[in-house]
């Protein structure tokens, strides 16, 4: 996995302990170890994504974050290089990416799946992002609802989720949306259906789609959102309980669970569900402070 950061290719190895190597300015990443500037290895059960690195900035940001956050070890570095303090690392909060870009026009016959793969990653990094925003600020937001607001600026400023699609009718829409029905109908909830917190939509599924199908919210979204904040584990498992219900029987890629706690014990019956959702295309992260301690399990970090 490559990405470019002030000019310079990056890359990750992830055979065994996964490793950052940042390249010399005008190397490739195929000519080696020995044309890097930086080599950085993840502590094992540590991982980040080439999305996650290339939204870091700049190099002395990227390395510091590895160091801080991941508990990354340096293995080569330029003499004289000098890492940030911890508290110098993080953006200002609530800024994931840089400014947003014009989207380019999606071309024709996109490939659906190389679109999901990127979308995921995006979100994985994303949502991420979130979680480690709340451990440093738990009160910046006071209901949930904020934490959606935030969460879907942070998505809808990066380019691939961008601009207007063209329904099959004509109208024009945006790929994200809040407060998505639904794909199917739950029992024990009379077979109504609820919402998701927030949904995202592929531009081929918004191309084969009537405009009565994006009222009614029947588009099957590529990815769906739940977010709890300062809930007990009931909560977590009603949205669960959603999310597996749409996956297991429609064609959603992949789902979130968002689980942030304030001033709460430890529950092993949260730990347990997060770790086991009840499907293989949930993702789950957790953050929960407890007076001065910070815990959280990360999309990207082994299950604990």
């Amino acid at each position: 996995m490559v990405f470019v950061l002030e000019g310079r290719n990056g890359y990750l190895r992830t055979a065994g302990q996964q490793s950052v190597n940042i390249c010399n300015a005008g190397a490739r990443p195929s000519e080696g170890q020995g044309q890097c500037d930086f080599i950085i290895y993840l502590q094992h059960g540590f991982h980040v994504t080439d999305v996650e690195c290339g939204n870091r900035h700049t190099i002395v940001n990227l390395v510091s974050w590895l160091v801080h956050y991941k508990q990354g070890r340096i293995a080569k570095q330029p003499d004289g290089f000098v890492l940030l303090d911890l508290e110098d690392v993080r953006p200002p909060r609530g800024v994931f990416i840089p400014p947003p870009v014009p989207p380019e026009p999606p071309p024709p016959q996109q490939d659906e799946t190389s679109w999901i793969q990127r979308a995921v990653a995006i979100c994985d990094a994303t949502i991420n992002e979130v979680v480690e925003d709340f451990l440093e600020a738990p009160y910046l937001h006071r209901v949930e609802h904020s934490i959606h607001c935030l969460l879907f600026t942070a998505l809808a400023n990066h380019r691939h989720f961008q601009g207007e699609y063209q329904l099959h009718e004509g109208n024009h829409t945006q790929l994200i949306h809040k407060e998505w029905p639904e794909t199917i109908p739950r029992p024990e909830k009379a077979n109504r259906r609820g919402n998701f917190d927030l949904a995202i939509l592929s531009p081929a599924r918004v191309a084969n789609a009537s405009l009565g199908q994006f009222k009614e919210g029947r588009i099957v979204p590529t990815i769906c959102i739940e977010v709890g904040l300062d809930y007990d584990c009931s909560h977590l498992q009603a949205d669960a309980a959603k999310l597996s219900n749409s996956l297991n029987r429609a064609d959603i890629n992949r789902g979130y669970l968002i689980h942030l706690v304030r001033e709460q014990n430890d529950d092993p019956s949260t730990n347990s569900l997060l770790n086991a959702p009840g499907h293989d295309r949930i993702s789950t992260v957790y953050g929960r402070v407890f007076g001065d301690q910070r815990f959280c399990k990360l999309i990207s970090d082994a299950n604990q």
